[in-house]
């Protein structure tokens, strides 16, 4: 099962850089009041001081050479599972900048197809009632560009199980100074 993880790990990183690029697009200056704001996943909201949680635990050198970092002053973190719509869900990765959590990217895991629908469908209509309908949509993937960030949720599936996989990311990415 960790190699599994291992492997939802490696797409996340790679979903993750898209998401990257894509917020580097984003234009807006101010936020954008008439959009809804990103929700927090258990403890965990963007913005909020790494300090604040002393469960977290930086990632080893080892898999910084795995999930590289892209911004200056960047540390990633993996935190204890959390309960989210009454599932439980495993922090795959938090992100944070000048000590302040600008990804969250929590990931629901189950061997249960049926269930990973049931957790998909829940996961879709909390996101709808709290930010709207989605700016954007595929069959498996669904956005929303909020006024302080991006909420996508995915599906995805390894060999051996199904995968509910939620990106939260800071619009304040536009402001960090980028590795080279």
């Amino acid at each position: 099962m960790k190699k599994y993880l291992i492997f939802a790990l490696i797409i996340v990183v790679c979903l993750f850089s898209f998401f990257i690029i894509r917020m580097g697009t984003h234009n807006s200056v101010a936020p954008d009041a008439s959009k809804s704001m990103t929700f927090p996943i258990g403890p965990y909201k963007l913005g909020t001081a790494v300090k604040d949680f002393q469960e977290l635990e930086e990632i080893s050198p080892s898999e910084y050479n795995v999930i590289q970092k892209k911004f200056e002053d960047e540390k990633i973190y993996k935190a204890p599972a959390t309960n989210f719509l009454g599932l439980t869900w495993d922090m795959m990765l938090l992100g944070a900048v000048g000590d302040k959590i600008y990804r969250i990217n929590p990931g629901y895991a189950t061997l249960d197809k049926n269930q990973a629908n049931e957790a998909f469908m829940k996961t879709l209509t909390y996101c709808k009632s709290k930010l709207g309908e989605p700016s954007a949509q595929k069959t498996d993937s669904f956005s929303w560009d909020t006024s302080d960030g991006d909420v996508v949720l995915q599906a995805a599936s390894t060999p051996e199980e199904f995968l509910v996989l939620l990106f939260l990311t800071s619009a304040n990415v536009k402001d960090f100074k980028k590795l080279k």
